[in-house]
């Protein structure tokens, strides 16, 4: 029964340990590819604060310390965030300019037919 006691309590470890690699993974290629994706598009600052925060994860990572893994993978999470945040209201304004523009374009061809 001990054993048994043990061995869950291993295996629950080694699940955990796991799941923050897996998603420790998927945090860095989403974050690279967000950072090329903003390449060129004035988001500097979160582009490099998320480069560092993806560079200090990715050291953890390598140096497999796991209690360091989940620190640095919070940290990069909320610069990851900032930077997709400023990518929204980027695409937002541009479609809200490009449906301003139909729309103004609209009227004015309205007002000729008339």
């Amino acid at each position: 029964m001990k054993d048994a006691e043990a061995n869950a309590e291993a295996d629950k470890k080694r699940k955990e340990e796991v799941d923050l690699r897996n998603e420790v993974d998927q945090a860095i290629f989403a974050t690279e590819k967000t950072i090329k994706e903003t390449e060129g598009k004035g988001f500097d600052t979160e582009r490099d604060a998320a480069q560092a925060a993806l560079d200090e994860l990715k050291k953890a990572q390598e140096d497999n310390n796991l209690d360091d893994m989940k620190a640095k993978l919070e940290a990069l999470n909320e610069k990851a965030q900032a930077l997709a945040v400023k990518l929204y209201e980027q695409a937002a304004a541009a479609q809200q300019a490009q449906a301003g523009a139909e729309g103004a374009e609209n009227t004015s061809s309205t007002k000729s037919r008339r």
